[in-house]
């Protein structure tokens, strides 16, 4: 065979291979293609239905939005306004009532107290001094003097104590002697 015949043997061969392997492509090709037919269909019959449905239901929900949820929340706004004003009404001046109050007490205070402390702590300090200044040398001098009489008497005590016995001994001598006079009389 000649080269062109080969050539063309060649080429038969090749567009044989060549058309094997592409029919089954072109046939997955046509598959794919139907399948997104099929898909663009099921967008159009099954998807878009719901897509409008959930459309509707969100449309729905605004209304009742407006309709339901708007009207309570002008009605809570309302009664913090009015909470407001009451506040505004009651509590403050109840709050300014009760700040004169704390400031009539402070100036009593100032006015009152303080100068009744003042003098109270000068007495405690005269106290402090005429105690230091009379009562304690006048203690010291009545502590000196009972202390010295203690001591006296503890002497003297003593010399009670000694003095009982010599007048026992004397007694029970003259007894004695008393006896003895008498029997010799």
């Amino acid at each position: 065979m000649e080269n062109d015949e080969l050539l063309l043997a060649i080429s038969d061969m090749m567009d044989k291979k060549l058309d094997a392997k592409l029919n089954p492509l072109e046939n997955d090709l046509r598959s794919v293609k139907d399948e997104v037919g099929q898909l663009k269909l099921s967008q159009e019959e099954v998807i878009l239905p719901q897509l409008r449905s959930v459309e509707d239901e969100v449309g729905q929900l605004k209304l009742s939005q407006e309709e339901v949820i708007l009207p309570q929340l002008r009605s809570v706004k309302d009664e913090v306004g009015q909470l407001k004003l009451s506040q505004e009404e009651v509590i403050l001046p109840q709050l300014r009532s009760v700040k004169d109050e704390v400031g009539q007490l402070k100036l009593s205070q100032e006015e009152v107290i303080l100068p009744q402390l003042r003098s109270a702590k000068d007495e405690v300090h005269q106290l402090k001094l005429f105690q230091e200044s009379a009562i304690l040398p006048r203690l010291q001098n009545i502590e000196s003097c009972y202390v010295d009489t203690y001591e006296r008497y503890q002497a003297g005590s003593e010399q009670i104590e000694a003095m009982q016995m010599d007048v026992d001994v004397m007694k029970s001598v003259l007894q004695e002697h008393s006896s003895v006079l008498q029997k010799r009389a």
